[in-house]
């Protein structure tokens, strides 16, 4: 597998991996209409999406290393991105990604009162 690149790859390949991050969102009927698709990012598994010049982390799957670098190359990877975005229960994602040299602002609860964390990509 390439290193430090975004490599696509089927959703039965990386289903196990996300699991753990989708944990009861089913993403078969986002996949199938091709608004989301699944990656790998050295050994990350990633579930994305682009929704008006961001990429949304529908759920994603490693270790604080491997999401820190996925971020810092997101930008280069993805043309036209000028954000990313990521839902998620757990609030110390945002000092964790901090502590990796990222710059993420805490946006608000979604509807399922998950926390909104951005990184902005220089655009």
């Amino acid at each position: 597998m390439q290193r430090n690149k975004l490599v696509p790859v089927e959703y039965e390949q990386v289903k196990a991996q996300l699991q753990l991050a989708l944990v009861d969102y089913d993403p078969v009927a986002e996949i199938q209409s091709g608004d989301a698709r699944c990656y790998l990012f050295n050994d990350t598994a990633l579930l994305l999406r682009l929704e008006d010049g961001e990429l949304v982390v529908v759920g994603l799957t490693g270790d604080a290393v491997e999401t820190s670098l996925f971020l810092n190359s997101a930008a280069l990877q993805v043309k036209g991105i000028q954000s990313i975005r990521f839902h998620t229960r757990r609030i110390a994602l945002k000092r964790l990604l901090e502590r990796h040299g990222l710059t993420v602002e805490q946006r608000g609860l979604d509807r399922e009162d998950y926390y909104i964390l951005g990184v902005n990509c220089g655009r």
